[in-house]
């Protein structure tokens, strides 16, 4: 398939128009953030102790450029490029087409000053510069897996999330009963490996469900918290794929019924 036009958009707002403004070089918007952690220094001991880091924030830059027809055009075609961009309230959402035709997004703000270089009276080139607090790129599509229904001691395999280069942290988690003790295990390798069990039964033709994104918890059946366990530093956390393997979790539990089934929805999560 060919590649599709790429686009940046600022809250619907399309930077890349093409004839009276666009980009012209971008800096960061395929990068990598930085790791969050530091290793042990154990005394007597020679080298360092690794431990497990978790992503930083992002960053990118933009170059562009702008024209109006006359002077007073271009002043307001800047003008209107500002109120776009620059919101110091809130975080303004970034939209990309990728050359695939995939779209992503990601919430963020300006950060330092913006300094346009005038190129005629009526022809602006700035940089803006953005900061991501997440550090992420998500998929607009919501993409959704479920193991078959009736079965438990089963792997699901998560191939509309396997592009994902950042780990998996905002996924939807929801079990269908009947089921006694569910858990999920981050089965991806390279994971974090972490389990997020309910110490509890789930009716038949009921379901809770597990936000890992807000820590939130529904469903159609009351759940204590106290009967719900995550291991690792959110709710629950599946590792991007190494090249060659799927994102996967196995899903256990005991007395299924025809009814019993796990699903995992979210989007996908690339790395800023």
């Amino acid at each position: 398939m060919a590649d599709v036009r790429e686009r940046i958009k600022f809250d619907g707002w399309e930077l890349t128009e093409g004839t009276v403004r666009d980009w012209e070089v971008r800096d960061g918007m395929d990068g990598v953030p930085g790791m969050i952690g530091d290793n042990l220094t154990v005394a007597n001991r020679s080298g360092e102790v690794w431990r497990p880091k978790v992503m930083g924030s992002g960053k990118f830059t933009v170059q562009l450029w702008l024209a109006g027809k006359t002077i007073s055009a271009a002043q307001d075609a800047w003008r209107t490029l500002l109120r776009a961009t620059v919101r110091p309230h809130r975080l303004v959402r970034v939209q990309r087409t990728m050359a695939s035709g995939e779209v992503i997004y990601c919430n963020a703000e300006v950060t330092g000053g913006v300094e346009p270089t005038h190129l005629a009276l009526n022809v602006y080139r700035a940089s803006i510069t953005f900061n991501v607090p997440e550090g992420v790129w998500y998929s607009e599509k919501v993409y959704g897996h479920e193991t078959p229904a009736g079965h438990t001691g089963v792997t699901l395999y998560l191939p509309g999330l396997a592009p994902s280069t950042a780990p998996l942290e905002n996924l939807t988690y929801t079990f269908w009963g009947r089921v006694t003790n569910p858990h999920i295990l981050d089965n991806t390798d390279g994971g974090y490996l972490d389990k997020l069990t309910y110490s509890n039964t789930i009716a038949s033709g009921k379901y809770l469900q597990f936000d890992a994104a807000t820590w939130g918890i529904g469903g159609n059946t009351p759940a204590a918290n106290n009967d719900i366990t995550p291991t690792g530093r959110r709710l629950m956390t599946i590792g991007a794929e190494r090249p060659g393997d799927t994102p996967s979790v196995r899903f256990e539990g005991s007395s299924p019924d025809s009814k019993t089934k796990l699903r995992i929805s979210g989007r996908r999560v690339y790395l800023c």
